[in-house]
């Protein structure tokens, strides 16, 4: 649907459906720009190094690679959002959500400015510029969005944020949680915080 809706506001614009982890169907040297919106921070380190290797590879001598990207622990946390006396084990569930908020195992968050750097320079891309800047936003939480966010994987083959606090709690606890967390923030506005990469490199 997004690509035909793609394809009907911009007629002259190619689109193509692919699996960024394999290796894209163009040719070396083809683009003079290639950009990534939301889309790198996703994988693990050797898919996002194969992926890079992959933009490196079509894009013309001193093409440029420009991504905007999250970086996905810095996010605003749930315990953030609410009072300590809102959540009947608030300290367990803050705990938690740090310690899998910080994993380094985990490709949505230990993806930053430090393995974006690493990877561009070990591919031979030059002049890069990583740009840090702290992005909010402000919103009224709806009916159903407190569920979403912890039942909705970020990706396929992910998992949910409600399934790695069952790493560490119960079901029963863990939907408690949720249920207080709904009854929280549910009809009250909230400002969400995250860093984002804006990214330039050369090839």
């Amino acid at each position: 649907k997004a690509l035909d809706y793609l394809s009907n506001k911009t007629p002259k614009v190619k689109t193509v459906l692919q699996d960024m982890t394999d290796k894209l169907n163009f040719n070396d040297n083809e683009f003079d720009i290639v950009f990534a919106n939301l889309s790198i921070h996703f994988f693990n380190e050797e898919d996002t190094q194969k992926l890079l290797n992959e933009i490196h590879r079509i894009l013309k001598p001193n093409g440029i690679f420009s991504a905007f990207e999250p970086v996905i622990r810095s996010n605003t946390k749930c315990w953030e959002l609410v009072e300590s006396n809102e959540l009947s084990d608030y300290e367990d569930f803050k705990k938690a959500e740090d310690e899998f908020m910080s994993s380094d195992s985990d490709p949505l968050t230990n993806f930053d400015e430090l393995t974006i750097s690493k990877c561009l320079q070990e591919i031979g891309f030059t002049d890069g510029v990583l740009d840090k800047q702290v992005v909010e936003s402000s919103y009224i939480v709806q009916k159903g969005m407190v569920e979403s966010w912890l039942t909705i994987p970020p990706s396929p083959g992910t998992k949910t944020t409600k399934e790695k606090f069952l790493m560490y709690f119960d079901e029963a606890k863990v939907n408690n949680y949720i249920l207080e967390l709904q009854q929280a923030l549910e009809n009250n506005s909230i400002t969400i915080k995250s860093n984002v990469l804006y990214i330039k490199a050369i090839k």
